[in-house]
């Protein structure tokens, strides 16, 4: 009996190690099957961060390439430190003022070569001092700032101080270019405290900006301002002082944007506020624009156009609210003569009565 017990005690004995190895053995599994899927999730999460970053890198990556894409590249634009460098432009290219420029007791025209290209003022401006009793004397057919634009566009800039005058009798003159050519832009330039006058009696073309344009030309003014006195002879205007040349028409013009003040004066027949005389040209707009100037002349003096000659002239938007005289001839607060169509015009200049 007692061999039996003592066998039935081994067994059980047995079976309860068997048991707990097993127990034990089941416990390890699970406990390594989870770590297992813990690395297994860790790795998941590292490798879908990684996925994303590397996304969000590619993606930043990308932004930047667009940004610098889309500014200029400075290898294509020229700076302008000094009025030397400015004075010395003969070739077509992209310009850039870096800085605000004084040009003191200056002979002449600052440069004497015709523009191609850009000229960026970048927001300067160019002072013109003169410490004595001097003038600015501009050669035959000359501008203060360049001779002649050609396919340009200037931009961004102001000039102030400018004494000009000339002695010839005939050509054009004016303060950024005596004529424009091709396809010329002049945006946000303000032309200040500026004196520009013909001395001896001609038939000369003086502007504020331009003397004329030329055959098959297009120009645009836009968002810019002359301020000052043009003192001519026969033909000047705020801005331009002709539109077309003996050689045919310009092809279009528009002036948008714009106002002159000061004080015109001719002694001619062709005033104007804003262009002397439509000479001839295939179309004219002058838009959203105000002329402040004290205008007065010989015989023809307007507001906006002293005389249309021929060509397709429109006002829309215009505002005169400067006082427009003649000696013995036609004042008009818009077009002293000549035919124009347009809207939206107003006369707001003070009673003479």
């Amino acid at each position: 009996m007692l061999a039996i017990l003592l066998t039935l005690l081994l067994c059980f004995s047995a079976s309860s190690c068997t048991l707990g190895f097993l127990l034990l053995r089941a416990t390890t599994d699970i406990e390594v099957e989870n770590e297992v899927e813990s690395e297994s999730e860790l790795r998941s999460e590292s490798e879908t961060e990684t996925e994303s970053n590397t996304e969000t890198e590619t993606e930043t990556e990308t932004e930047t390439e667009t940004e610098e894409e889309t500014e200029p590249d400075p290898e294509n634009s020229i700076p302008i430190y000094t009025v030397h460098e400015l004075a010395g432009i003969t070739e077509p290219g992209h310009y850039v003022l870096m800085k605000d420029l004084t040009v003191t007791n200056p002979a002449g025209s600052l440069c004497k070569h015709d523009f191609s290209g850009t000229f960026d003022g970048n927001g300067h401006t160019i002072s013109v001092v003169y410490t004595d009793d001097t003038e600015t004397v501009l050669e035959e057919n000359c501008g203060f700032l360049f001779m002649d634009l050609i396919d340009a566009t200037i931009c961004d800039l102001t000039i102030t101080g400018v004494y000009a005058a000339t002695d010839r009798k005939a050509n054009q003159y004016a303060i950024l270019a005596r004529r424009a050519s091709g396809t010329v832009l002049i945006d946000n330039v303000h032309v200040l405290d500026a004196w520009l006058t013909e001395v001896n009696a001609g038939n000369a073309n003086l502007g504020g900006f331009l003397g004329d344009t030329d055959v098959n030309s297009d120009v645009t003014i836009r968002n810019c301002s002359f301020e000052g006195m043009i003192d001519a002879w026969h033909t000047a205007g705020g801005l331009i002082g002709r539109l077309g040349t003996s050689r045919g028409p310009a092809n279009s013009v528009l002036i948008e944007n714009c106002t002159v003040s000061g004080l015109l004066v001719t002694a001619g027949s062709e005033l104007g506020g804003m262009i002397g005389k439509v000479n001839v040209a295939y179309s004219c707009i002058i838009k959203d624009c105000f002329n402040e100037a004290f205008v007065t002349g010989s015989t023809l003096a307007g507001g906006a156009v002293g005389t249309v000659i021929s060509g397709d002239l429109s006002l829309y938007n215009f505002v005169n609210v400067g006082t427009v005289l003649v000696d013995d001839g036609i004042a008009d607060p818009f077009v002293a003569n000549g035919y124009y169509q347009g809207s939206g015009c107003m006369d707001l200049s003070p009673s003479l009565e």
